[in-house]
């Protein structure tokens, strides 16, 4: 149960995340963000997915022997 809340809560901030980048991107773009439908929004997040740069991969410092 509290592994699911835990799961929950981080789907959820990654959803914010990703609306975030989306925000900014439109904005570069010069798309009005809040006229995007559900179904642009979804096209959108899945298409920002697929970027390498976006994604986190953890820090990148080296650990210290």
């Amino acid at each position: 149960s509290t592994q699911s809340r835990s799961s929950a809560a981080s789907d959820v901030y990654k959803r914010q995340d990703l609306e975030r980048q989306a925000m900014l991107y439109c904005k570069r773009l010069g798309i009005n963000y809040s006229k995007l439908t559900e179904t642009e929004f979804r096209q959108l997040i899945h298409i920002l997915d697929k970027s390498s740069l976006l994604k986190t991969h953890g820090s990148k410092r080296k650990m210290r022997k």
